[in-house]
């Protein structure tokens, strides 16, 4: 059986940085284990675009649904990835409902500016935190992973492992809720992920088509606001809410 990392560092690989994902992944796991034991339950794992649901094209990891901290890579590359840019806003999806809830704003899900030279971040995601310090002028000028290729035994390097360290330890203790297969796809229904879809990320001001978004014979539903289910379900439109889930 396979089991749910603690963290998923997600990216888009591009240009041959596979082995720095994967170097900085490695530092981050022994930050985490120094910090908190060196357990399973502990233990993250890298995953990407291309590692996305093999064989199941346009659906989504479902490590993304279940793992408890997303640490995303941005990058020019992640931000043109529509795989990417769903399974973001899915996690986001699972830090809305925890707000709600628990009126706290998780850290579960961590921005990293990894390289990003030409492509602006969608709205969405320019709207949300990144890891913004003083990691030294490499990092400054091209991002995580220009500084990892320049200066991996930097103190500035090593500040930032350690930021995202911090930011993991924090979320242990303020998890978001996991989503199933079925609340993803519902969650899609609902159009809160149309934005993420297609070529090129979509301004999630402008309202989707209906049409795009839901088969025709599921028009008459709509998505349950968090003020009234503890799930992100599809509901009757007219249908009074009783505070339970729909079948």
């Amino acid at each position: 059986m396979l089991v749910t990392p603690f963290f998923l560092v997600h990216h888009a690989l591009a240009g041959g940085d596979g082995s720095y994902v994967h170097r900085f992944a490695g530092d981050v796991q022994d930050g985490v284990y120094e910090r908190l034991g060196r357990r399973e339950a502990f233990t993250g794992r890298v995953a990407g675009a291309e590692a996305s649901a093999p064989g199941l094209p346009g659906r989504s990891n479902p490590q993304v649904l279940l793992s408890p901290v997303l640490v995303a890579l941005y990058s020019d590359a992640y931000f043109s990835d529509p795989q990417c840019r769903v399974e973001w806003s899915l996690f986001r999806e699972r830090l809305r409902w925890h707000q709600h809830f628990t009126g706290r704003r998780s850290p579960a899900l961590i921005g990293l500016p990894w390289s990003i030279r030409a492509v602006p971040p969608p709205v969405p995601i320019r709207q949300t935190d990144m890891i913004d310090d003083d990691f030294g002028a490499e990092f400054a000028a091209g991002g995580a992973l220009r500084l990892i290729r320049a200066a991996p035994a930097s103190p500035g390097y090593r500040h930032l492992v350690e930021a995202v360290v911090e930011l993991i330890a924090r979320a242990r203790v303020d998890e978001p809720p996991s989503l199933s297969e079925r609340d993803a796809e519902l969650v899609r229904l609902s159009g809160r992920t149309a934005w993420a879809g297609g070529a090129a990320a979509g301004d999630p001001r402008r309202p989707a088509s209906r049409t795009a978004i839901r088969p025709a014979g599921e028009r008459r539903w709509r998505m349950a606001d968090p003020e009234h289910t503890r799930r992100p379900i599809l509901r009757r439109a007219g249908v009074a809410e009783r505070g339970e889930d729909d079948d």
